[in-house]
Formats: structure tokens, sequence, C-alpha cells
């Protein structure tokens, strides 16, 4: 490649024209940083709008709050003078309601027909067809607070019982889409379940038994009841301990409780069956010594024999069986364990002499993952243990090395794809762990530099099969732009700041290089028409054809380095409309609780003082968009959780943000008519009735009467009297506001059709043939 041809910072060129470009240079880079208006906001307020010579006197932007009433005109000539609050009643633009989400670590629940699937994230519990795998429904919480954990209710399947970080328990008709009714449990609950039990008269009465985490692990037993009759709702602690317990789970119609801590299970067993009232409900406890870290457990109780207890002894609730799930991916099968306990707690009491009468709890060992079992579950049937892990499909690569420490597989660092998609290239990276070069380094403070040098880095392309429809490797390239001397003596420094060369990438040559376009932290470049977007310490748009600064602003200072500006601050260009946006970081604030949740919350106690209090500092993004045409942003809005990615909508207008919840936002303009794919039930629409007529299941046996009935195809007759009767407004076509403005808006105003093609498009949009003809 030659060398850059021409660099524009020092041109051999008058004394006037000299100062002329120094002034330009100065003010790429230097910004003041006060808050601006967006234009929405300056429509709000009255202001005249911005002309081109109040763009280059009014460059300036800091990353505060979404509060439209802290602004400040930042011109030169102008004074900062405090404004009243006044938002803007309409906005061009909008911000959709978050879609998808990252699934909480909790188990999921089918449905008691098997037709819908449950799930949840932080803020919301998703519902999904087993027969096509679509999102039907969602019940968003509406609370600050992170969801928790969820049963089915065991009297109504249609009930879904939702606790989350606060305390609350919501009650949900999932097959509606309603909420029944709401409670403040005082605690932050952290697992629910549910059981069925007879009542005094003979009804069933549902039992909701709660985990409760905080300074001691509680299992209460409640409840519940509705509005009318919440004095009788009533709570009953069965088991508190220090010990922290991860989970539990109920089996045996309430009658067996095992809650799993870190190495040890709790199994609880109902002193009497025939309890009625929950003042009465008593569990004797006993503790299981675990030999290996536990992940996950599920009880199991097969039906006993029917006989009359003895005065005082417990009631029989049958052979339990108790499965758990370990870390290093075995599950250890417990049979009849609850007996066996009570057997080994006799002969500790006799001080038995014969240690072959003492009942033997060595469990039965099934190797079935090479990873910690996610979960673990028994089949209804009782004949199957159900277990998932995260597994490779190649299980015979090895997975640790011979110090038996775990292989780390190296990370995706860079992903891009090409123009017509064809092509993919991706950058991986790998690093040693710490454990393998630390023998190495002098020092503690060197075992990072000797990571570095032993760093692997692999530059891969890929091409997409067409036939096989996956990605084929077709080429990688070990150690690219890498050193083979750890000294790198051939270093070039350029004196010119901020300079930018211009390729040519037909002719690989420099066209074109230019000095004093950004100061420090280059993050982002990129073009939109005439303009060249430079994201850095400032953001600078700088006009190719006029070669002079349109505009620009400067970010308060946000404490970050330039590896992690790299990863949070985001640049998307959208040539459809000629917009771009850049989503930045907010300053760490402490969030404060809402007068709402205020008063909603529980009183605090000794359990939820140890809790994350909601005053946790957290990081948030703030998403602006601009035009090229005009220096005020279109649009802004602070999105929860940092932005990790910043797209533009392909060939529509607007942008799509996704942030570390792995939530997608979709930011355009109203008129764009551009919405993400939601659930398949309408709002209003009962589940029960739903049925996917594409993928719907044809019944095995079909009723006689539906095979007797026949349909009637309507007579001639009867389609002339209905194209009568539907008159002129049947051939009134719909034309909506998008179709309009996928007509108009194609680009910028240089780049429109002939007018007779935008004609014809228009009256194609309200003109159509008729409907029906008459025959003759």
């Amino acid at each position: 490649m030659a060398g850059p041809t021409a660099v524009q910072d020092a041109p051999s060129t008058p004394k006037d024209a000299r100062r002329k470009r120094k002034a330009k240079d100065s003010s790429a880079g230097n910004h003041d940083a006060k808050r601006i208006r967006t234009q929405d906001e300056e429509n709000a307020a009255g202001a005249p709008p911005s002309g081109g010579n109040q763009a280059k006197a009014e460059t300036a932007l800091a990353i505060v709050g979404d509060k439209a009433g802290q602004l400040t005109k930042a011109g030169k000539n102008d004074a900062s003078k405090p404004r009243k609050k006044q938002h803007a009643d309409k906005s061009s633009w909008y911000t959709s309601e978050p879609a998808g989400g990252r699934f909480l670590q909790i188990d999921p629940i089918f449905s008691r027909d098997e037709r819908f699937l449950i799930f949840a994230t932080a803020k919301a519990v998703h519902i999904y067809s087993t027969a096509n795998s679509l999102l039907v429904r969602t019940l968003p919480m509406n609370t600050s607070h992170s969801i928790t954990a969820y049963a089915l209710s065991s009297i109504d399947p249609d009930h879904l019982y939702v606790s989350d970080a606060s305390g609350f328990v919501v009650l949900w008709d999932w097959m509606s889409g309603k909420k029944v009714n709401r409670w403040n449990l005082a605690a932050p609950v952290r697992g629910i379940a549910t059981s069925a039990v007879d009542g005094p008269t003979g009804e069933k009465v549902e039992t909701v038994f709660t985990l409760d985490k905080g300074e001691h692990s509680i299992i209460h037993a409640h409840r519940l009841r509705g509005r009318k009759d919440a004095s009788e709702s009533s709570a009953q602690p069965l088991l508190k301990t220090r010990v922290p317990l991860q989970s539990f789970t109920v089996a045996g119609q309430g009658q067996v409780i095992a809650a799993a801590a870190k190495d040890r299970v709790f199994v609880g067993q109902i002193k009497n069956t025939s309890t009625a009232t929950l003042k009465d409900l008593i569990f004797i406890w006993r503790e299981l010594s675990c030999t290996q870290k536990i992940t996950s457990i599920d009880v199991q109780v097969k039906g006993a024999e029917k006989k009359t207890p003895k005065k005082g002894a417990p009631s029989s609730t049958g052979q339990v069986n108790l499965v758990i799930g370990c870390t290093n991916g075995a599950l250890f099968l417990y049979e009849d364990i609850v007996a066996k306990l009570s057997q080994a707690e006799k002969q500790q009491k006799k001080d038995s002499k014969e240690p072959s009468a003492a009942p033997s709890l060595a469990p039965r060992t099934l190797h079935w993952h090479r990873n910690p079992v996610g979960t673990v579950k028994w089949s209804l049937d009782g004949n199957y243990i159900i277990s998932g892990a995260i597994t490779r499909n190649n299980a015979t690569i090895f997975n640790q090395g011979p110090g038996a420490t775990k292989l780390r597989e190296p990370d995706l660092r860079h992903l891009q794809l090409s123009h017509d998609g064809k092509w993919l290239a991706t950058v991986e990276e790998w690093i040693p762990p710490v454990e393998d070069v630390e023998h190495l380094a002098a020092e503690k403070t060197m075992i990072e530099e000797e990571r570095r040098v032993r760093r692997e880095v692999y530059l891969k392309f890929w091409l997409w099969n067409e036939e096989k429809a996956q990605w084929m490797l077709e080429s990688r390239i070990d150690a690219p732009h890498q050193f083979t001397d750890k000294l790198i003596s051939g270093r070039v420094f350029d004196l010119n700041q901020g300079l930018v060369h211009f390729v040519d990438p037909t002719a690989g040559s420099v066209r074109y290089s230019r000095g004093g376009l950004y100061s420090t932290g280059l993050v982002e470049i990129a073009f939109v028409g005439r303009q060249f977007i430079i994201l850095s310490n400032s953001l600078s748009v700088w006009d190719l054809v006029d070669d002079e600064l349109s505009y620009g602003y400067s970010f308060r200072p946000l404490g970050l380095t330039r590896a992690q500006k790299a990863e949070i601050i985001h640049l998307a260009i959208n040539n459809t409309d000629g917009t771009f946006a850049l989503s930045l970081p907010l300053p760490e604030q402490q969030k404060k609780a809402s007068k709402l949740e205020s008063a909603d919350a529980p009183a605090p106690t000794a359990a939820t003082q140890k809790e994350p209090s909601s005053t946790t500092k957290k990081r948030m993004s703030k998403i602006f968009v601009f035009s090229t045409a005009s220096p005020r942003p279109l649009y802004s809005v602070v999105v929860p959780q940092l932005v990790t990615a910043l797209l533009p909508a392909g060939s529509r207008k607007g942008f799509v943000a996704l942030n570390t919840a792995a939530e997608l936002r979709v930011i355009a303009p109203k008129t764009a008519g551009f919405q993400l794919v939601g659930p398949v039930a309408a709002a209003e629409e009962s589940l029960g009735a739903f049925v996917d007529e594409e993928t719907a299941l044809e019944p095995l046996v079909e009723d006689e009467e539906d095979d007797k009935v026949e349909e009637k195809l309507p007579t001639e007759e009867e389609l002339e009297e209905g194209v009568a009767a539907e008159g002129d407004q049947g051939d009134k076509p719909v034309v909506r506001l998008e179709m309009l403005a996928g007509v108009f808006d194609v680009g910028p105003s240089f780049a429109l059709p002939p007018v007779r093609d935008l004609f014809e498009a228009v009256v194609g949009l309200y003109a159509r043939k008729p409907r029906a003809v008459a025959a003759v």
C-alpha cells in the first residue's frame, strides 16, 4: 500500500488560509460539556429552530439524566439560564417495550395438558406453545424488583403464583392474562411451591410453601386468602436454620419436603398426615451430608399401605426416594431415604455394638454428565430420572487437564458479516489461566504479563454452505498482527494528533489524509452520505465536501479505560434516512426507591437488611439519535442496564438496541411501522381456545357427527346478494400511514424517484380491481 500522499494539516497557503484551517482543527476536538435539547424538547419549549450559525455555536452535550427539565443553552453569546420543566407532548420517535430477555435459573413448568411451557425473565413471565415454540403470552410484573420464583396452583391449573425479591406474591390467571390477587409476605421469597390438602369440611385447601432467605433460611407454609378473607391468611414456619438453603421441593401432597444447601440436604416428613389446620402442621427434619457440591434435587414419594398408625408414632407417608445432582456431573440416588435415616437414628440411640445392623446410606451413583447438573426430575410415573446439564456434542474431547483443571475454550472477541451475507470473519482469543503461569512469574505483579505473552489469537473466515445450511471454515490465520519480538522497535509515531487516512480499497492507496479530527480515545468512525462521523472523547460530524466541521459535542469524563469504552460505547449508522445513533454509559448513580415502592415495601427486618438494598449502584446507557441535517438530537432515551450492541434496522428506519439483560428494544420513528415480534395470542384472548392453525395437530379420533356435517358452498345468488349488500364500502382500500411512508421516505431529496413514479405508486395504493364481477 502506498504511503500517505498529503496531509491536510499543514498546507502551503497564505496566512489567512492557515489561520482558517487551525480554527477548524481546534473546533473539531474542543467542545464544551453542557446538556442540549432534542428537537422535540425544542418544539415543546417554543424555541426557534436552530440555523447554521447556531449549530456551530451550540456544540455541547452532557450525559446526565433523561429529565427534560434540566436544559441549558450552550451558545457562546447566551448566558446559561434556568428554565422551567417543559416536556414534549408528542414525539416523532418512540422506544418499544423490551422483548426477549435472559431466562432465570429456575426450572420451567409445563401446563397440566402440556400444551404450554412457562419460563420467567427478571421482569416478566413468558408462556410458550409446545406445538410451535412460539411466544404466546407475557405476564409483566411492572415492578423494579426481579422475579424470584413461580409455581402452578395445585387446585386450579389456570392459576400461577409469582414472587419477587421484595416479598410480594402475585396470583395470575395465565390463561386470560389477568391478575387475580396479590399478597405481601414481608420477607424476601427465593422459592415457592404449592400443595393441596383436605380441609376440615372435606374441600381442597391449597397450601403455599415459600423459602425465605435472610439472616436465617426459613421455610414457611401459607394459607393465602382473597381480599375479602385477607384476615384469615396465616403462615407457619416449618424449618429455620442458619445454613444457607439453595432450593427446596415438596412432594407427596405436602407430606415430604426436601431442602438443599451447599453440601447437605434437609429431609422433612410430616408428623401427622391427618392434620387439617396450619398451626398443627409439624415436620420431623433429618439431615443428610453429601460428599460433592449440590446443584439440584428432587423427591419422589411412592404410595404406602393404608394402616392405622400407633398412638404417638409418626404417620407413614410411603417410600421416599431422593436424587441429588452434583457439580461433577454425577447423580446420587437414595432409595427409601426417610426409613434409612430413622433407623440410623435408632441405632445411635441404642449404641449398638453391631455395625452391620445399621442401614447403609451409600447412594447409587449415576455418572451421566461431564458438567454440573443443572436440573433433575422424576418422571410422573416414577420410572425415569430426567436430568439436564451443559454438554458438548462430541463427548470424546477431554474437558480436563492433567491436573484435573477445567480446560477453557477460546473467547469470541470480534464478529463481522460481509455485505452479501456469504462470508463471516471471527476473532478468537485464548489466555492461559493463572494457575498455569503463576510459577513462571518472579512476582505476583508479573502474572498478567506472563499471561499476555502466551496469549493466542486466531482469525477465522467462514463461508456459508447453501446445501448443508451451515457455516464452513475456509481458512484460519494464527496470531494475526503479532510481533515476533516482545520489544516493538519499529513503532512509528505520528506527530499529527487525530490523523485519519481515507483509503481506496480497490486501488489500495491512501487518497486523502486529515489531521485534527479527534483528540484522544478513538472509539468508532463511520460515513453517513457526505458526512464523516468520529466518536472518541467527543462526537464530531465532518463535512467531507466542504472540508469543515458541521457540528460536534464533547462528553463529561466517564472514568473508563479505552478498552472499556470500546465495549460499552456504540455507534450505528442508518443510511436509509441519513441518521445515526450512539449509546453512552451514564455515570454511576444510586437508584432511589419510588414513592409507590416505598409504600408497598415490607417493614425492614433483620432478614431484609442483609439483602441487597434498592440503593445499589447500577450502570445504565443513554441513546441519542442524530440527523446529519441538524445538530439537535432527534431523540434520546435512557435504557436500563448497559447497551452491548446497537444496530440499524436493516432497510427500515430506526435502530435496534441490545442490553446486558438480553433485552431488545426498537428505537424508530412512529411512521416506520417497525416492531419486534410479540406474543401470538391477543391480549383479550383466552389460551384455552387458542389454536395455531398452521401447526395444530389433527385429532386422532374424529367424531361421527363431524363426519356427517358437510360444508355448503354459497350459491351464485348468495354471492351477488352479498356483493350488493356490501356496497361501495367494500371496495375502499385501507391505506396505512406506513404504506405512504414507504413511498415517499426513500432517501434524501436528491435521490427521490421521478414525480410520475411517485404518482403511480400513490394511485396504486388507493385504486384496485373490483372484488367481484357479475356473470353475464
